[in-house]
This record gives C-alpha cells, sequence and structure tokens, in this order.
C-alpha cells in the first residue's frame, strides 16, 4: 500500500529484457535473474515494511498516521491510537471529518493541509485531558510529487506532568528559602525590637527611680523638720520647707507622672503593634481609590492648611482586610503630611502599578527624604529619624509593616535627601492570612475585575 515502488521495478525488467540479445535462452536467462531479484527485493521491501509496521503499531505513546488529498486515512497505527479509542480498523478508509471532533478537527485539518502543501509543522496542543506533540510533513513519491500527508503524534502528557511536578517542587523549595529568609529577619527584628524597647522602657524607669527617691528624701526632711523638737523651725529650716513644698516635691511629682505617660505610651503602641501582627483579616474587595479618597477627606483642614497638592493616579482594586488597608494608606500618607519641606510647596501623589500576581502602590512626596544614618531604623518602632519638630511616637511605619507581613506582603522605599521619598508596598492579587499557611485554611477569594464605574482619570486635591 505505501510502499508502492513494484511497478516500478517491474517496468526496469522489462526494459532489461528489451535490450538484452535476440538469443531466446539468453533471454529466458535474464528473465529469470531478473525474476529473482525482482522476489528478492519484493522480500526485503516486505520485511521492511513488516518492521515498520510492527514498530508504528508499537510506537510508545504516540501513533503514526497517513492521508491521502481526500483527508481520507490510507494508514494509522500506534499505541495511542488504541488508548484513546481509535483503533486502525476504525480508521483506515474514513476521513478525519467522520471521526475527529469538532475541537480536534480544525487543527488538525490545517496540519494536514499544510503537509499536502508541501509544509513541515510541528506543535504541542492539549486535547481530551493529554499534552501532546504532533508532526506534520509531507509524503512524496520517486518523482518528488506529494502523494500523501503523515502526522506522528506523540503523548507528553506525563513528560508535561513530571515537569510540572519539578516546577512545583522548585517552586515549594524557592517559596521555603524565602521563609527561611524572613524567618531570619523576624529573628534579626525581634531582637532589635527587644533592644530598642528594653532601651526605651530604662528611660522612664530611670526617671521613676531617680525622681521617686528625690521625692522620698524631701518628704523625709518635712517629716524631720515638724516631727523632731530638735530641729525646730528657724529661718533656714523654714526656707527648706517652702523649696521642699514648693518645689522639689512638685516638680518631683510632675517628672514621675511624665514618666508614667510616657510608660503607658510605649505599653500602649506595644499593645497596638502586637494586635495588628495579630489581627483577624477580613478579606474583601476593596475600591482602593474610594478609600484613599476617604482618608484624604479626613485630613482635608491639614491639606489646605498646609497647602499640600495631591494627585492621585489609577489605583487597582484589590482583595484585602480593608481596615487594614485603611491604617497603610493613612500612615503613609500622614507620614508624608508630617516631612514637608518648609521651603517649597507640598506635593503628594499616590500612584499604582498591577501586575499578574500582586499591585504595587506607590505614596510620593517631595518632603526631606531620609537622611543616611536613619535608614536602616526607618521600620523600628519609636523611630523618627533626626527631626525634633515632627509629633508623633515614631510608630506609623512599624504599623504599616507588621499590617503588610499579615496580608503576605512588603514594602520598601526610595529617598533622596533634601528631595522626596517614595514609599512602596505589594500586595497580592489574593491575599492570605500568612498563619494559616499549612492548616488549610486559606482563602478561596480571588481578586474581582476593577471596579467599572472607576473612570481611571486622575485626581487632584489640595492646592497648587
Amino acid at each position: 500500500m505505501i510502499f508502492c515502488a513494484l511497478s516500478a521495478m517491474i517496468g526496469a525488467a522489462v526494459t532489461f529484457t528489451t535490450r538484452a540479445n535476440d538469443d531466446p535462452a539468453d533471454e529466458l536467462r535474464a528473465l529469470a535473474e531478473a525474476n529473482a531479484r525482482l522476489r528478492i527485493e519484493i522480500a526485503e521491501r516486505e520485511r521492511a515494511e513488516l518492521i515498520l509496521r510492527t514498530a508504528m503499531h508499537n510506537y510508545p505513546q504516540g501513533a503514526f498516521i497517513i492521508v491521502d488529498h481526500d483527508m481520507r486515512y490510507v494508514f494509522a497505527d500506534g499505541e495511542e491510537l488504541v488508548a484513546t479509542g481509535f483503533p486502525s480498523e476504525k480508521l483506515i478508509g474514513r476521513t478525519i471529518y467522520e471521526v475527529l471532533p469538532p475541537e480536534s478537527l480544525i487543527v488538525i485539518e490545517k496540519g494536514f493541509k499544510s503537509a499536502l502543501e508541501g509544509e513541515t509543522l510541528t506543535f504541542e496542543r492539549h486535547s481530551m485531558g493529554g499534552y501532546y506533540l504532533t508532526r506534520f510533513a509531507p509524503v512524496r513519491d520517486m518523482s518528488g510529487v506529494i502523494i500523501y500527508a503523515m502526522s506522528t503524534v506523540h503523548n507528553l502528557t506525563e513528560l508535561v506532568e513530571v515537569k510540572r511536578a519539578k516546577s512545583d517542587l522548585q517552586d515549594a523549595n524557592a517559596l521555603l528559602n524565602i521563609s527561611l529568609e524572613e524567618l531570619r529577619a523576624a529573628n534579626q527584628e525581634v531582637q532589635r525590637f527587644t533592644y530598642i524597647i528594653s532601651h526605651d522602657l530604662r528611660a522612664p524607669l530611670v526617671s521613676l527611680t531617680g525622681f521617686s527617691q528625690l521625692l522620698r528624701e524631701a518628704i523625709e526632711h518635712v517629716q524631720r523638720v515638724i516631727t523632731d523638737p530638735n530641729e525646730g523651725l528657724s529661718a533656714d529650716n523654714l526656707q527648706a520647707l517652702d523649696l521642699d513644698l514648693n518645689d522639689t516635691i512638685p516638680a518631683a511629682l510632675k517628672y514621675i507622672g511624665a514618666a508614667i505617660q510616657r510608660l503607658d505610651t510605649l505599653t500602649t503602641s506595644i499593645l497596638k503593634l502586637s494586635r495588628f501582627g495579630r489581627h483577624e483579616l477580613r478579606l474583601e474587595q476593596v475600591d482602593v481609590h474610594v478609600l484613599v479618597n476617604g482618608i484624604l477627606d479626613s485630613m482635608a483642614s491639614r491639606l489646605q492648611e498646609r497647602g499640600l497638592r495631591v494627585v492621585i493616579g489609577e489605583l487597582a482594586p484589590i482583595v484585602a482586610d480593608r481596615t487594614a488597608l485603611d491604617t497603610i494608606f493613612g500612615n503613609l500618607i500622614d507620614n508624608a503630611t508630617k516631612y514637608l519641606e518648609p521651603s517649597r510647596i507640598g506635593f503628594i501623589e499616590i500612584t499604582a502599578e498591577q501586575g499578574d500576581i500582586e499591585t504595587i502602590y506607590h505614596v510620593r512626596d517631595n518632603g526631606r527624604g531620609i537622611s543616611d544614618r536613619d535608614r536602616e531604623k526607618v521600620f523600628e518602632p519609636f523611630r523618627r529619624g533626626d527631626v525634633i519638630d515632627v509629633d508623633g511616637e515614631g510608630m506609623g511605619l512599624a504599623y504599616v509593616q507588621a499590617l503588610l507581613r499579615r496580608l503576605g506582603g512588603r514594602i520598601d522605599y526610595e529617598t533622596q535627601p533634601g528631595e522626596g521619598t517614595t514609599f512602596s508596598f505589594a500586595l497580592p492579587h489574593r491575599a492570605l492570612d500568612r498563619d494559616a499557611v499549612g492548616t488549610g485554611r486559606v482563602s478561596d477569594r480571588r481578586t474581582a475585575q476593577p471596579d467599572t464605574s472607576y473612570d481611571g482619570r486622575q485626581n487632584e486635591r489640595g492646592q497648587s
């Protein structure tokens, strides 16, 4: 069927006999020799065809197919045909239009037609739940004329699954390495945090100790003057009593009260930071544009008072905890308003970049920037840089970092002293409760499409 050289061989034999001499015996002898050679050639061809058929029939996880110009199967064999329910006997003599499902027909027909036009195509495709490497090529006769189109198909499903499993393993290892790095960073942060807390708590405690001792000494002196007859109420003692009662004791009480207030502020801030780290997430689709505008509305008087100009770019929505996101943007915007450069009009720009797996939000200002010596302390608690005219406890960025970690995000910044700072934080498109990893408690929410009611135009607020 496929190996059709028999007619050519017979023609060669006939040609040979016509060129022999006219002696009948010689002609018969030549014809017998040609016939013998022809039989040997046919036997070899049949053996080669049998080997080829056997190989094609046992083609592992593959198939070998030939069609004619009418797209009719003239040969089809291979393990994959049997496995997919298309054995050879169901195909031979039928066209691809009678056999193939519509979703496969378009691609297969294109491949065979290209082969019949002399092209060779190779591509991977997903079909019937598997992955296949398919190659189409022309089949030519001895004169080079295309008589058939051939297709070889190899099932790559196992290979693809192995590659996918290997990729998943690599991803898992990468996540494990990231987690280990984050754990190391967290441990270092805990050590720094412990040092900072110990240092900052020690200062008011020292004040309490010192002024408590001073108060105790003043009270003992007053008691001694009043109760000890040997002391008496001399002019010097009266002056000392006046100093104790109207100066030393009130001053000691004032500083003791300030130290207690400082301790209360520190412990409250620490507890608040701890709560942020354990904040129960309530994931929902958040219209970030609306959220940021709400924050700016609450700060309108301060923005107008300071002549600040705020520009809002297109802010992509995100699946996140609304309260956490409000705190993050609120602290970053508040931070930008505090560290203004008095010599120029304040400017804040809020933008976003939406990627495939995460959205990055930017809060840029033209303020004082961050000095080199403060760069490593930006996210540490109770740190406000080297400025003394800024209110607050220096906890805002620590709160932001704690909440972003809770949301599975990250934050970084770029700064130029004297020119301004840009804080950039990234949130994944599916915000996860990081403490739920490994427990099976994973949010099934996905990022929804952007709110079509948001027109995406630049929104400018404040005064220029």
